[in-house]
């Protein structure tokens, strides 16, 4: 790939741009859209994306070699929300600041997590295996009942 701008900034970050429209920083040889690696294999590296005062914002994290757990992280006191662009916006999942999670709601606060919705009369499936096979927790008139399930 053929570079078509390097910077080093301050002697301490390598920002470059490669033909291809690929963006690297802290590599000179980004394989991403945007690239972004710590200086060594110890220096993890978290981008965070937020408003201008950072009182609501968004990280990740890939790991390092002292601690090779990825995780994401944000802002205490607001919720994490899981959506698609049906519609524009449709939520579907929903981590609570108290780490109560709701799947179908936005109100998980029955229990650490709720689940609201069904596929036919099935609400969860307890499963090892990738098929109906395990504990179903099924809605049924007058209320709720756990079977086994078999395909």
């Amino acid at each position: 790939m053929k570079k078509i701008l390097s910077l080093l900034l301050f002697n301490i970050i390598t920002i470059t741009l490669l033909h291809a429209q690929n963006v690297g920083i802290g590599t000179n040889t980004p394989s991403q859209k945007l690239d972004v690696r710590g200086s060594t294999i110890d220096d993890g590296v978290l981008i965070s994306v937020g408003n201008a005062d950072g009182s609501h914002k968004l990280g990740l994290f890939g790991g390092r070699l002292s601690d090779p757990n990825p995780f994401i992280i944000w802002k205490a006191g607001d919720p994490l929300r899981f959506a698609t662009d049906l519609n524009g916006f449709s939520e579907l999942m929903r981590i609570m600041p108290n780490g109560n999670m709701g799947i179908g709601t936005p109100t998980p606060d029955l229990a650490k997590l709720q689940v609201q919705g069904m596929v036919g009369n099935t609400v969860a499936i307890f499963s090892d295996i990738a098929t109906s096979t395990g504990i179903g927790l099924v809605a049924d008139y007058p209320g709720f009942f756990i079977a086994l399930k078999s395909a």
